[in-house]
């Protein structure tokens, strides 16, 4: 999920989980991120439809910086 303000989310990519005991590399690309300053979090999705989400990542795409 994506935002502007850090407060306000929308989705941007979901990808399926693969399950196991190995651990998986997952990953998105935001093809179209906002100009300034975006804020990505991780919705991580249980079996049994509960969810939690992941620390939010702020990154300044003018200054190019996390």
């Amino acid at each position: 999920e994506r935002s502007t303000d850090a407060i306000n989310f929308v989705i941007f990519a979901s990808v399926p989980a693969r399950g196991g005991a190995i651990p998986i590399v997952y990953q998105a690309i935001d093809i179209n991120p906002f100009t300034g300053i975006n804020y990505y979090r991780l919705k991580l999705m249980d079996n049994n439809g509960g969810f939690t989400y992941s620390a939010i990542v702020k990154m300044d795409l003018e200054k190019n910086t996390m």
